[in-house]
């Protein structure tokens, strides 16, 4: 799956820290805070989330798109500390 991961950090610490965790999983910095990755496991997405929690303050804000998981997008959101979640789906992309 393509997952791309949008950042907007209250620290630089953060920053430093989410930078080097998104590497590990093999992500390429496209700008500054926004990263992306063509093959990704869900499994994988699932453990980058937890470790990106774990190394965040209330006040950053993350969002990962994902692509395909299960014909919809799936928009998950750090805001507060907590994950949330946006799925969209197209309905041509079932039917087709």
């Amino acid at each position: 799956m393509y997952v791309t991961v949008v950042c907007d950090f209250n620290s630089e610490s953060s920053r430093k820290i989410v930078d080097s965790i998104l590497m590990q999983y093999g992500f390429t910095r496209c700008q500054r805070d926004l990263y992306e990755i063509n093959s990704i496991t869900d499994s994988s997405v699932s453990k980058l989330k937890l470790e990106i929690d774990r190394n965040c303050d209330s006040f950053d804000k993350i969002r990962v798109y994902q692509y395909p998981l299960e014909h919809k997008l799936v928009i998950s959101y750090l805001t507060d500390k907590r994950w949330k979640k946006k799925v969209i789906q197209d309905k041509s992309i079932i039917k087709g």
